[in-house]
């Protein structure tokens, strides 16, 4: 009687399947007995959709543990990190796809042994720009145990580049003169400006710098800036001009700056009004004394001719 040939040995596929069960048995251990993943047997989430419109779906929670459990859901801010990882934000700290994010409830009671699917829905605001806008959905226990379920969202248009510089003035501050001006983005995408600052003169050219405009500028947004202008002219009429460059557009906004003396000017000015004063003076006075002479004169002669 032959005796049985030894089972083959699983190939490596199945070994890795296995290794990967196993890996997800203990996650859901060490978390507790509960999971959290995209409705449908997804790895994370991708939704496109465009500005202005919303976008849907269902996350998935399963209480595998023997007693029931609260959780509680939110959406925050994600990044992919150099390695490819996902990292997230705090809710406080969030200020883009994360705070687009809304569920049906944010906190559940979820039976033993039962999976509970939560409705969201991602609201994109119609001035959202193009591209990628990752997030996530965090779901926590009563224990503060918690998954990051990964949200790769794709708003979807064309990039439009739109720089604009407005409202430019010169200033004195109780440090000095500075330049001012509001750098603003008008296009639909996030920008990284430069800034020069220039000040011509008919006398030369009297600033000429760098600006320090934020590292980025988010799309529909406005903020002020100011450049010190160590030594303007105390006599000249300047041109300030001030040229953004981002995103292949260039703006320039410009203002007008006459610099007068005023107090050495001033005085000039009274000088002069006082030396006129006086010289309108002395020449009233010089006609009125030869008049009074020239009575005098008359009447002598009248004395005389009596007298002869």
């Amino acid at each position: 009687m032959a005796s049985p040939s030894p089972a083959p040995e699983p190939p490596a596929t199945a070994r890795r399947m296995v290794g990967a069960v196993i890996a997800v048995l203990a996650a859901c251990v060490a978390l507790g007995g509960w999971t959290a993943a995209p409705a449908g047997d997804r790895p994370y989430f991708y939704l496109e959709t465009g500005p202005g419109t919303v976008a849907r779906d269902t996350v998935s929670v399963a209480n595998s543990s023997e007693e029931p459990e609260r959780f509680t859901l939110q959406g925050v801010d994600a990044h992919l990190t150099a390695h490819g990882a996902i990292a997230v934000r705090d809710a406080a700290d969030s200020s883009d796809s994360g705070t687009w994010t809304r569920f049906a409830a944010s906190s559940i009671r979820v039976p033993a042994r039962t999976r509970a699917d939560i409705p969201f829905t991602v609201t994109v605001p119609g001035t959202a720009p193009p591209g990628d806008h990752p997030a996530a959905i965090v779901v926590e226990d009563g224990t503060g145990r918690r998954t990051i379920v990964p949200v790769r969202l794709r708003v979807t248009g064309h990039p439009l580049a739109a720089l604009g510089v407005e409202d430019v003035a010169v200033a004195r501050t109780a440090h000095g003169t500075e330049i001012r001006y509001v750098l603003a983005n008008r296009g639909n995408t996030p920008l990284t400006p430069s800034v020069t600052v220039t000040a011509d003169g008919l006398l030369g050219t009297s600033l000429h710098r760098q600006g320090r405009p934020p590292t980025v500028l988010p799309p529909g947004q406005r903020i002020r800036l100011a450049e010190p202008w160590p030594r303007p002219p105390a006599l000249d009429r300047t041109r300030i001009r001030v040229t953004a460059t981002a995103g292949g557009v260039t703006a320039v906004g410009t203002a007008g700056y006459a610099a007068v003396p005023w107090a050495p000017l001033g005085a000039v000015c009274a000088g002069v009004g006082c030396a006129g004063a006086a010289l309108l003076v002395r020449r009233r006075r010089v006609p009125d004394g030869a008049a009074e002479d020239g009575q005098q004169g008359a009447g002598s002669g009248q004395l005389a001719g009596a007298a002869t």
